[in-house]
């Protein structure tokens, strides 16, 4: 389980990137999860955060 959340994260980067379908679920789902939106937004600060974050985040901000 504890290996499985890195290809859950994987996933929803290529679903959300690649998929109309996939941006919808991850929007709707950091709409839903508040804590999960704080997360990402977070991780895009950080200074170890590959640049396609920036992307993901855009892609799938429930704000927009």
């Amino acid at each position: 389980i504890l290996q499985g959340w890195i290809f859950f994260v994987l996933a929803l980067y290529l679903l959300a990137t690649e998929f109309h379908i996939g941006r919808k679920w991850v929007t709707a789902a950091r709409r839903r999860w508040p804590t999960l939106n704080r997360w990402v937004e977070r991780s895009r600060r950080h200074p170890w955060a590959p640049r396609h974050l920036k992307e993901f985040e855009d892609l799938t901000d429930p704000s927009k």
